[in-house]
């Protein structure tokens, strides 16, 4: 099939079918179980191109998908057009390059039913460890957060494992209906099975350990609610009302969203009555704040103002204990919190408005409950990244609590997008996740990736509480490097080209024997 001309509608539209299907497999349609076809398309009409077709194909196909689903984007101020264009274009690059390499992993000895999804996933890792230019949001691995039995596959091999499955799924149908390839789909359908089963099993297993009664404040406090002193005493009147409210059920845990209150550090009277509430209620709260930090500046311009520092961060504020040392959020969002490759690079005024410079931290902190729970935090951002919340639970977290604020994305799919990510997180590390959302939706996710505190609506004021399982044994990925999904088809891969390789050559060997004897024989 060659471009051009009434021949090159079929690869519109097999790329039209394959970014509506990946859009509708998130929120807000949720649709997950498009997501085992979305690729259908682009595997049936690719593998016959030539890869610069393919790779045009794939473009477009990544394009939509990734404007289909970062929608939302434009409900911030001074998104456009043109930012909509550079993101597509930039996470479209990633499906190109896989159609691109269909046509010769066809064609190659090796069977392209595994290394296909191989490279997926590869790709894949390398989305999300692409320095300021990773964006994990909405893998195909995120699509399946309902399907609680395959997600357990994410306790071996990560999220990488659930979206290597997913493809392997979608690559082995689309052999089935290019070249009736019976046996490789066969082959697919039972590791399919096998995986669903294995995860049903696990399911199956009741905890052992003793619950825990954790609970998350949404507040749903409004961007505008802030800028006022009569708008931030509502916050904090609002706060206690509903803390007091969760403290009734008596759980070891209370957790404020991102920076739900302002400088906790900094404003006595606020830290105060923080305290107080937590003396009263006896719970420890976990708060969301900013921070200034300020400091002198060099000896050699006394005249200087004083510089200062803003940190986005998450205290636990004890009953019996002074205001400790915070956690700072450490991975910062790229062109909102922070400008990259400063001062080597000068980004245009028309793709990049001057923000408001946040300050990363350095280093995790895991806190330490009056219980003995020992809790490692997340700030919005940081759920996309599995080797944050690894780290956490290495270091010695019983759960992690994420603290976010989607306010700026309206009543779009965002918070719920988000959200996915952390239960990624929950079943990789056998780990249960607070997301305590400010305009939500706040819920609890236990170990095997279950919301088991009910998600509360967008936008409404509540309170999530329920009792999870705190495991201490730890998941296989949280011990194994997260890198060894990738690292390992890597070598699959190459192994399996080798051997191809080795093949085309006793081939070749084989085919000039015969000429040779043929020769001799005439």
């Amino acid at each position: 099939m060659k471009p051009g001309g009434a021949r090159s509608w079929p690869l519109a539209v097999a790329a039209l079918l394959s970014a509506a299907a990946t859009t509708a497999a998130f929120p807000p349609w949720d649709q997950g179980w498009l997501a085992w076809l979305a690729l259908v398309p682009l595997v049936v009409v690719c593998r016959r191109l030539a890869p610069g077709t393919a790779f045009g194909v794939g473009l477009l196909a990544g394009f939509l998908a990734a404007n289909g689903i970062f929608l939302w984007m434009f409900q911030v101020s001074g998104y456009r057009w043109h930012h909509a264009l550079l993101l597509g274009t930039y996470l479209g690059l990633y499906p190109a390059i896989w159609c691109a390499a269909l046509p010769i992993l066809a064609r190659s000895r090796a069977p392209w039913v595994v290394t296909a999804p191989a490279l997926w996933v590869i790709l894949d890792a390398i989305r999300a460890h692409a320095g300021f230019l990773a964006l994990p949001w909405a893998t195909l691995g995120q699509s399946q957060h309902r399907d609680l039995a395959i997600l357990q596959s994410a306790a071996l091999g990560g999220e990488l494992a659930i979206t290597g499955l997913v493809v392997l799924a979608n690559v082995a149908l689309g052999a089935l209906l290019t070249e009736r390839a019976w046996r490789a789909a066969t082959a697919a359908a039972a590791v399919i099975v096998l995986a669903h089963a294995g995860g049903g099993l696990v399911l199956a297993v009741p905890p052992t350990s003793r619950p825990v009664v954790l609970a998350a404040v949404q507040p749903s406090i409004g961007i505008v609610e802030r800028v006022e002193a009569t708008g931030r005493a509502t916050i904090i009147r609002r706060l206690e009302r509903m803390t007091v409210a969760a403290a009734q059920a008596r759980p070891a845990l209370i957790a404020w969203p991102e920076t739900a209150v302002a400088d906790l550090r900094n404003d006595p009277f606020l830290a105060q009555r923080v305290q107080a509430l937590a003396r009263s209620t006896r719970i420890p709260l976990l708060v969301g704040s900013s921070e200034v930090v300020k400091f002198a500046p060099a000896e050699s311009a006394p005249a200087a103002p004083p510089a200062r520092e803003v940190y986005n961060t998450a205290y636990l504020v004890l009953p019996d204990s002074p205001l400790g040392e915070p956690y700072r959020k450490m991975r910062l969002v790229p062109f909102a919190e922070y400008l990259p490759l400063v001062p080597f690079v000068t980004w245009p005024r028309w793709l990049v408005s001057p923000g408001f410079a946040v300050t990363p931290g350095y280093q995790p902190r895991v806190f330490t409950l009056p219980s003995g729970v020992r809790a490692g935090t997340l700030i919005c951002w940081e759920s996309l990244f599995a080797d944050l919340a690894r780290g956490a639970v290495e270091g010695g977290a019983d759960l992690l609590v994420l603290l976010t604020n989607d306010a700026w994305f309206g009543r779009t799919g965002a918070a719920a997008q988000h959200n996915l990510s952390a239960v990624m997180r929950a079943v990789e590390n056998r780990t249960p996740v607070v997301i305590a959302s400010n305009t939500g939706p706040s819920a609890i996710v236990d170990s095997d990736g279950r919301v088991v505190g009910g998600a509360l609506a967008p936008f409404s004021e509540g309170v999530v509480i329920a009792a999870v399982s705190v495991r201490r044994a730890r998941a296989a990925y949280t011990w194994i490097s997260g890198a060894l999904v990738p690292v390992a088809l890597v070598a699959v891969a190459l192994g399996l080209f080798w051997r191809s390789g080795k093949e085309e050559v006793r081939v070749g060997q084989r085919g000039e024997r015969d000429s040779g004897s043929e020769a001799r024989h005439r």
